[in-house]
């Protein structure tokens, strides 16, 4: 059963193959296009016979022009607002009236005054709803095909040109009243309304932003239908309730769109891109289509021969489009925006050197095909780029900016004609047509074939002030997902599956920058490049043959120096294994993510055996914080978390057998996941799995990365008997769904620890979020069980920890325990004490756990709180003695999860103020892990992060 929510329904409708419903979107919507286009270029064959009718002066037509292109601007406005705030099929049908009632106006006006206020009117109701179709059309259609639908728009919609450019030439020079024909042209406008009115449905994902999840699954389930697509079922009932969990399903409602929201964070650099993009794209555009006409008339063309060239030009428009289709979906959009560009810019300039007929009708056919061809890239780009929220504004906003510069085009093109020449004109729209391709370059996100939302930016980074989740309290600028360092696993999996990046090419990446950079942090144990870069190879020969690919196929993995891979030695951390043979064979959790095509790389450092809340050992050295190198990631899985946080590589795994998953993530900054006990089998293993304290997982630098390992990772195997089954459902689904509403406990001490000032205030905006999501949030005070004994029974819990860790190594630690560390040997050694009567009470101390857990679940749904009560300590560890005494013991929060064995998630919440990652906790229920990653899902600070400033400094020590 899968969830509904925004980005699931997305999901769904770009998996639609393209039907009925498509095609008639596509006509209905190209009506509206065509529609604005017989409105925008009408007049420019109107113009010449109306300085003859009313003796307008150039000056005149430039005003017109000018005022029509204020109406545009004040549409473009209007129309994203609506949209965004009303609907989009609502504003599309408000537009349309409004377009056809100014079209009767245009065809009674008797002077330039009142033509001004008709064009005023017409030019707002066109801009308008087209603003808004190219938005529907992009919400609608699948991601694999987005472009090329948009073309076809575009192609129909672009018949207005011919068709106005014709009927110009055919009645404007045979009646003195011919002009008034063209104009009532557009009143057919009228019968595409009816067509949107009658095919086009509410944009399903608009609803979903509004919260209106019930009617947004309704029409995706009618597309489904008319696509011959069976619907899923879904957990969204009409009654609001979860089917799950008979709670209040709640929406991530946003607030409404307003033009501060386009001047703020991460949106504002994409304004800015999108805005310079249609301003210079569309004021080349605009000019040469409307000047054209009355510029070759001015150079010395008869008025028939000039409306027949003109038309001539014009008919070339829809094929120029209908050029663009093979390629617009295969290659990305921007680099085709600036080849388009050049090709444009050459073209102009010859356009206006030459002055034959013949040499006019070519070039400008060419001219008007590159124009074509242009267009539906602009379009399509411009709404794929803006989050749904503000889509429709952003986008609109953009195109209506590029009318105010037309405002003034008017003027200064006939300053260029009549100050430097007919040449001069073309040679200025010549420059303009390479600007926007040229921002799309080096500013401009990659889009193509994207899910609407997922977005890799390039150029310089931007720095990031807040989210709306989690605050960053001293950020710094981020790194651009496409820098391949701090793209997400999932983003770097969509690019080598869209082959715009091979898993070749990633290895080198991944090779070089732990060459340049581990040396600082010392993560990485063992390194097999030879190996890696053989296995990227066959990858990459396996995704351009288009066979044999899994999930992770190409992506480099390290892996936790705990866990069997093989062909690497397992050195447990320790000098005592150091020199281990290769393993001949996987762990089931190593295995399966090999079988899924990642390509394990190495290992990662850990404390002896995962005895230790720092990483370091005498094997290998100290591991250190990336974001201060003079601090520790954690452990014991400290090695992973601080690779994936300087950007080594996306996914590594961990193990957590009392926050050592968790505690690294949050002292690094990246995502620490401990599923719930028995989720992911464990083994093959010489020794059984006892307490089963450990869990593993993996640390990742996204709640969607994590829900992906999870997918591949978790599921019963017959070497682990405790191992449940596959879960039957999509975690990556869980982090898109729709969260029920739930009841969530704010746990602040346990009663038996003080977590910092900055932690707490992290822990305090997290429940904010969480409330603002609709979820109802209550402070608890409730203490772990012998509270007033704490520390003691962690100490008891890390003694038989120590025990098992005896028992499974006798062997080695009998003959040669002068091979493991001293302090280690000891830690051992004090395992071998253990009473009966200590077994007794660490069991009942265990039973005691579970109970106070099962009684906090029938309260809550989940909770919060912190991960670790501090910052990262110094690098050689922490001071014991200082923890106690201050109650801040790292462990405090995380390891009664593992006695208990409930999931648990670290999520980064911000910097603190000396500048280190802090973090919460949320906890769940048994076996909702999906559940979990939902919530995370909220508390996830949206866009770029803040990352670590690693200083190079060569090769790492010990490998």
């Amino acid at each position: 059963m899968t969830t509904t929510g925004a980005s699931a329904l997305g999901a769904r409708l770009d998996r639609l193959p393209l039907g009925a419903f498509h095609r008639r979107l596509v006509i209905a919507l190209a009506g509206m296009i065509l529609f604005e286009w017989v409105e925008t270029y009408s007049f420019a064959f109107v113009a010449p016979v109306l300085r003859t009718q009313w003796g307008l002066s150039l000056s005149g037509i430039a005003a017109i022009v000018g005022i029509s292109q204020l109406g545009a601007f004040t549409g473009g406005i209007a129309g994203g607002y609506l949209a965004d705030r009303i609907g989009r099929r609502r504003t599309m049908l408000a537009f349309v009236t409004v377009y056809c009632a100014a079209t009767a106006l245009c065809i009674a006006v008797q002077n330039p005054w009142q033509l001004m206020t008709a064009r005023f009117a017409a030019h707002l109701g066109a801009q308008g709803m087209a603003v808004v179709a190219i938005v529907v059309l992009t919400e609608f259609v699948p991601a694999a095909a987005r472009g090329r639908l948009q073309t076809y728009k575009v192609a129909v919609g672009s018949l207005g040109i011919p068709i106005a450019a014709w009927a110009g030439y055919f009645l404007v020079p045979h009646w003195t009243w011919g002009w008034r024909l063209v104009f009532a042209l557009r009143l057919f406008g009228v019968v595409f309304a009816w067509l949107i009115r009658r095919w086009v449905p509410e944009s399903p994902r608009w609803l979903a932003s509004r919260g209106r999840t019930e009617q947004a699954e309704a029409v995706v389930r009618e597309i489904e239908r008319q696509c011959g697509v069976t619907s899923p079922e879904t957990e969204v009932r009409t009654d609001g309730t979860d089917a799950g969990q008979g709670a209040e399903v709640t929406a991530r409602t946003p607030p409404r769109a307003r033009i501060r929201h386009l001047l703020a964070g991460a949106d504002r650099r994409t304004f800015l891109i999108i805005s310079a993009m249609w301003v210079t794209g569309l004021l080349t555009y605009s000019a040469y289509n409307t000047w054209t006409p009355t510029l070759l008339s001015e150079n010395g063309l008869e008025l028939d021969d000039t409306l027949l060239l003109s038309a001539a030009l014009a008919t070339a428009a829809p094929v120029g489009a209908l050029i663009a289709v093979p390629f617009i979906d295969r290659w990305d959009r921007r680099t085709t925006q600036l080849a388009l560009g050049l090709l444009t810019a050459v073209t102009l300039v010859l356009f206006g050197l030459v002055r034959s007929q013949a040499a006019i009708v070519v070039l400008g056919c060419v001219a008007s095909l590159l124009f074509q061809m242009a267009v539906p890239f602009l379009q399509v780009y411009s709404a794929e780029v803006f989050p749904t929220r503000i889509r429709a504004l952003g986008s609109g906003t953009a195109n209506a900016l590029s009318r105010i510069f037309n405002f003034a085009a008017p003027t200064l093109v006939a300053a260029l004609f009549a100050g430097l020449g007919y040449t001069a004109v073309f040679v200025f729209l010549a420059a303009l047509s390479l600007v926007g391709g040229c921002v799309a370059v080096a500013f401009g996100p990659r889009t193509t074939g994207m899910s609407l939302g997922r977005r890799h930016h390039t150029g310089p980074p931007v720095r990031h002030h807040k989210g709306e989740g989690l605050l960053m309290t001293d950020p710094l600028a981020p790194t651009a997902p496409t820098d391949l360092s701090y793209a997400s696993a999932a983003d770097l999996l969509a690019l080598m599956q869209r082959r715009e990046l091979s898993p070749t090419e990633l290895m080198h990446h991944t090779l070089d920058r732990i060459g340049k950079l581990d040396g600082a942090i010392n993560s990485v144990v063992r390194l097999d490049a030879e190996r890696a870069l053989a296995e990227a190879a066959d990858a990459t020969e396996r995704i351009a043959r288009g066979a044999g690919t899994g999930p992770l196929t190409g992506l480099p993995l390290l892996v936790k120096d705990a866990e069997d891979a093989a062909g690497f030695p397992t050195s447990h951390g320790t000098r005592a294994f150091r020199d281990a043979p290769p393993a001949t064979r996987d762990t089931i959790h190593v295995g399966r993510l090999r079988e899924a095509g990642a390509i394990v790389i190495g290992k990662t450092n850990m404390p002896p055996m995962g005895a230790g809340i720092h990483t370091a050992n005498d094997a290998f050295g100290i591991t250190r914080n990336p974001w201060n190198t003079e601090r520790s990631p954690g452990g014991s899985s400290g090695g992973s978390a601080a690779a994936v946080a300087a950007g080594l590589v996306a996914l590594a795994t961990a193990g957590d057998g009392g926050g050592s998953t968790r505690v690294p993530a949050a002292l690094c900054g990246v995502i620490g996941l401990k599923p719930g006990r028995g989720r992911i089998p464990q083994g093959p293993s010489r020794f059984p799995v006892w307490p089963r304290h450990t869990v593993l997982g993996a640390i990742a630098r996204t709640v969607r990365d994590a829900a992906l390992h999870l997918d591949i990772a978790a599921g019963h195997h017959p070497a682990d008997p405790d191992s449940l089954p596959a879960p039957g459902l999509s975690y990556q689904a869980c982090v898109d769904g729709a969260v029920p509403r739930l009841r969530v406990g704010v746990l602040r001490t346990l009663g038996v620890a003080e977590p910092r000032p900055e932690i707490l205030e992290a822990v305090d905006r997290a429940a904010d979020v969480l409330r603002g999501h609709g979820h109802q949030v209550t402070d608890d005070e409730s203490a772990l069980p012998e509270h007033e004994r704490f520390p003691a029974s962690i100490l008891l819990r890390q003694q038989v920890l120590a025990h098992y860790r005896l028992t499974s190594r006798l062997d080695a630690f009998t003959t040669r325990r002068d091979d493991f560390e001293p302090w280690f040997a000891d830690v051992l050694a004090n395992g071998s004490a253990l009473t009966t009567e200590d077994f007794t009470r660490y069991w009942e101390h265990r039973a005691r756990l579970d109970q106070w857990a099962a009684d906090l679940f029938t309260r809550y749904d989940m909770l919060l709180m912190p991960t670790v009560p501090t910052t990262a300590w110094p690098a050689e560890g922490p001071d014991v003695a200082t923890a106690v005494r201050e109650r801040t013991i790292p462990i405090a929060f995380t390891s009664v999860f593992n006695d208990t064995g409930n999931p648990a998630i670290s999520i980064p919440a911000g910097l603190a103020p000396d500048g280190l990652p802090r973090a919460v906790q949320l906890v769940a229920p048994h076996h909702r892990e999906d559940l979990l990653l939902g919530v995370a899902s909220l508390l996830e600070e949206p866009g770029d992060r803040a990352h670590p400033p690693v200083p190079g400094n060569g090769q790492a020590p010990g490998r």
